[in-house]
């Protein structure tokens, strides 16, 4: 008799149990998700920080040419604007190389706002004729612009991360509590 009420008593705590193994999955899930935003974001912060650094090499290649009277475009700033050129597509596109899919639509709002900077540059340094004082000031201030658009990028995407994490330990405290 007594091992019937073992059994009964064991029995009642299978449906407490499979609710905590439930929450478990429940949280791991949760937590691989925000990990891998995370992930991402990281990634597109960091190459959009190279992206910058790179923007910043490439002003101050033209501007030292011209100052120095030279042709304000050599070919290894043609490299550096190729290359910028490439790394804004794969951003903008998604590449697996980069870790970085092509599904992420703050990224593609602003990548999309820099194409006119990018396009802007490589025509500048392209054209052929003299340049002027006028002209460098144009370049110089849409190099400006261009930082400033990447820094609007990493901004939302540090926000984006912040928030991921404080709704992730809510989250976690939640399914903990429950």
């Amino acid at each position: 008799m007594e091992d019937r009420k073992t059994v009964k008593s064991h029995s009642s705590y299978l449906p407490m149990v499979i609710a905590i193994a439930i929450l478990i999955i429940l949280n791991i899930v949760i937590v691989s998700l925000s990990l891998f935003s995370n992930e991402q974001n990281a990634e597109i912060i960091n190459i959009s920080g190279r992206q910058r650094m790179l923007s910043q090499k490439i002003k101050a290649a033209v501007v030292h040419n011209y100052l120095n009277e030279k042709p304000v475009f050599d070919e290894s700033t043609n490299l550096d604007v190729l290359k910028w050129k490439q790394v804004h597509e794969n951003l903008k596109n998604g590449n697996e190389n980069f870790n970085v899919s092509n599904s992420f639509s703050l990224r593609l709002k602003y990548l999309n706002s820099l194409d006119e900077y990018i396009d802007f540059t490589y025509e500048f340094l392209h054209k052929k004729g003299d340049t002027t004082h006028h002209n460098l000031t144009e370049f110089i201030e849409n190099q400006d612009q261009f930082l400033i658009a990447m820094d609007a990028l990493v901004d939302d995407l540090q926000e984006q991360s912040e928030l991921g994490h404080g709704n992730l330990i809510l989250s976690t405290l939640g399914l903990s509590i429950i």
